[in-house]
């Protein structure tokens, strides 16, 4: 929904910081923020995102499926 006139809108609020932290979470579940095996070689935009929301690891872990222990 596009803003419409007399809208207010709030983008520097604790909710809007959660959502935030919540996107940049997901993004980083497949990306791994080790930049040494990265094709960016450390130019990397998403990188400098998680650096800067303070956000450079997930409380996801990853889980083998594979059946061998």
């Amino acid at each position: 929904m596009p803003v419409m006139k007399g809208w207010r809108v709030k983008t520097n609020s604790e909710m809007t910081r959660r959502a935030r932290e919540g996107v940049m979470e997901f993004l980083l579940v497949n990306h791994p923020l080790d930049c040494p095996i990265c094709d960016q070689g450390g130019e990397c935009d998403l990188q400098d995102q998680s650096m800067a929301f303070g956000s450079d690891r997930s409380r996801f872990t990853d889980i083998d499926f594979s059946g061998k222990r």
